[in-house]
């Protein structure tokens, strides 16, 4: 019995380590986030601003939503044990970066296209009922840090853990 126990774990380990899921808890009101972000559709002064919407033409990557949490690259989490904490609204303030971000955000550093079939570069798995657009770019900050060439020191930090 203990074997057949060790067996299972090992192969739920493994099964972690192959998935390489990161999840995000997002909320306004994260007390000790792991970071601080500013974003809108109407922020001056952004660090970075992202075009996203469903109708963007000559896109950077495409997203995608899934039910199946096996498949997805990103996990937007109500839980408080996931692996990061982002404190982030529209009206954060001393925020370590500052976003634009819509469907209508001109001279975008980055574009993404949200769509529903076709091939998709990742896939994001809700726990939320209805994500806003702010937890869509949120858990993609890696993808578009990874697409930025790493331009953003302070999310190079975060993600290392």
């Amino acid at each position: 019995m203990k074997k057949i126990y060790k067996f299972g774990f090992m192969i739920l380990l493994i099964g972690q380590i192959a998935n390489a899921q990161m999840s995000f808890n997002i909320n306004e009101d994260n007390l000790y986030s792991d970071l601080s972000v500013k974003i809108g559709k109407n922020v001056l002064y952004s660090d970075l601003s992202v075009k996203i919407g469903s109708n963007v033409l000559y896109s950077d990557f495409s997203v995608g939503i899934t039910e199946d949490k096996t498949k997805a690259d990103f996990i937007i989490s109500e839980s408080l044990y996931s692996d990061y904490k982002i404190r982030a609204g529209k009206d954060v303030l001393y925020s370590d970066i500052s976003i634009k971000a819509g469907k209508d955000v001109l001279y975008s550093d980055i574009t993404i296209k949200i769509k529903k079939t076709g091939t998709i570069k990742y896939l994001i798995y809700t726990e939320k009922d209805f994500p806003a657009l702010q937890d869509i770019v949120i858990v993609l900050l890696p993808a578009i840090n990874y697409h930025l060439d790493f331009k953003y020191e302070k999310l190079n930090e975060l993600f290392k853990k």
